[in-house]
C-alpha cells in the first residue's frame, strides 16, 4: 500500500500542538540520552546539551556565508578551527573550515585531497581511498560523486584498523589512506600514528 504525501497545511499550528506532535513523532526513537545509541549521537551530559542549545538558539538565524555581516561566525569558525589544529599540532600553514556534520566534513576532505592531488598534475580519475571496513559510509559517497573508488580493508581484532592490511592494498592510484578517531561504527580510535 503506498503511503499518502504529506500536504502543506493551509494554516499554521500553535506551538503547544506543534510541540506536542514533535515529541510524539520522536517516541520510537533510540533513547541516546541514556547511552542506548552505539552511534549517531555523543551525549556528554545534560548540561552540555544545554549549552549546545543555548549557543545554537543565539546564532541559529545568522549565516555564515556572510562574513562582513556577521563578523561573529567568522571568529567563532576561526576559534575552533584554531583549537582543532592545535590539538592535531597541525604545522604552521594548515587550514580547516567548519562544516555542518560528519558526511559534509567526509565530502570536503576527499575534495580537498583530490584537488591537492590535481594541483600537483595526478591524474584522479579512478584514485583509490584505502580505508578500513569500518569507516564512515560517506567516503562512498564522496568517491562517488567525485570520481574516486574506495578501497576497503579489514579491522584487527581490536576493531581498529588494520595498518598492514592498508599498506597491502596500497596502489599506485591510492591517492588517500583514512583513519578514524574514533570510528563510525564501533568507536575505537585508529591506530593513524
Amino acid at each position: 500500500m503506498a503511503e499518502t504525501r504529506c500536504e502543506l497545511p493551509p494554516r499554521g499550528t500553535d506551538w503547544s500542538t506543534l510541540r506536542e506532535r514533535l515529541v510524539a513523532l520522536g517516541a520510537n526513537d533510540v533513547d541516546w540520552r541514556h547511552a542506548r545509541a552505539a552511534v549517531y549521537v555523543f551525549h556528554a551530559g545534560d548540561d552540555v546539551l544545554e549549552v549546545a542549545k543555548d549557543a545554537y538558539a543565539l546564532y541559529q538565524s545568522e549565516n555564515a556565508l556572510g562574513p562582513g555581516a556577521f563578523p561573529s561566525l567568522k571568529r567563532m569558525e576561526e576559534d575552533v578551527v584554531g583549537m582543532g589544529l592545535g590539538l592535531l599540532q597541525a604545522p604552521e600553514g594548515a587550514r580547516g573550515n567548519l562544516t555542518s556534520g560528519g558526511t559534509e566534513s567526509i565530502m570536503l576532505a576527499v575534495k580537498t585531497c583530490r584537488d591537492e592531488a590535481r594541483s600537483r598534475g595526478v591524474d584522479t580519475n579512478g584514485a583509490e581511498i584505502v580505508a578500513p571496513v569500518s569507516v564512515h559510509p560517506a567516503f562512498d559517497k564522496a568517491a562517488h560523486y567525485l570520481g574516486m573508488r574506495v578501497v576497503r580493508v579489514p579491522v584487527a581484532k581490536d576493531l581498529g584498523a588494520d595498518v598492514g592490511a592498508m599498506a597491502d592494498a596500497l596502489s599506485p592510484r591510492t591517492l588517500m589512506l583514512v583513519g578514524s578517531a574514533p570510528c563510525f561504527p564501533y568507536g575505537v580510535i585508529d591506530p593513524i600514528g
